[in-house]
């Protein structure tokens, strides 16, 4: 059996050649040719075979190995497969410069719409997915999606600039 691969969404390719030496297992590299497809007819006819740098897409998909002999190519075992799961990078959909003014109680920054399944952790130790700020600096939040022992790590800084209060002077 060859293991599942379980892959972040900004990895854009994967070599797929990777695999070869566990589909091998002990048998030499330089008597057998490594091939795959992606349906389990194409493994047993030996025909459209993947680009090794294979392009990811989001979800999960099942490749199918096919191991041919170099010697004899009418030689050929097609039985394994794997799945191909594609976790997705959190993806951060907030302002990362923000204004206010100063003698305010402050600004929220961050996800104002969370995802429940992702971690959420500031670099001033909050575990939120927004904050409150009320002084001026740079603030770091870094967002996890888990799967498997696979973590999809996006992070962003958000920059909080105060402006000072205007004043009507005549």
């Amino acid at each position: 059996p060859i293991t599942d691969e379980i892959l972040c969404s900004d990895i854009e390719n994967i070599d797929l050649s990777i695999k070869d030496a566990e589909v091998l297992g002990v048998q030499d590299p330089n008597q057998y040719r490594v091939s795959y497809h992606q349906s389990q007819a194409d493994a047993d006819f030996g025909i459209n075979a993947l680009p090794l740098l294979y392009s990811l897409s989001p979800g999960t998909e099942q490749l199918y190995v096919r191991v041919t002999s170099e010697d004899n190519p009418r030689c050929f075992d097609a039985s394994q497969s794997f799945e191909l799961n594609i976790l997705q990078s959190p993806v951060l959909d907030f302002p990362d410069e923000v204004f206010i003014c100063e003698d305010t109680t402050g600004v929220m920054i961050g996800e104002m719409t969370p995802q429940g399944h992702l971690s959420y952790s500031w670099d001033t130790g909050e575990s939120t997915p927004s904050i409150s700020v009320t002084l001026a600096g740079d603030y770091t939040l870094t967002v996890t999606n888990s799967q498997a022992g696979v973590n999809c790590i996006s992070t962003r800084t958000v920059s909080v600039i105060v402006s000072e209060t205007p004043t009507i002077s005549e």
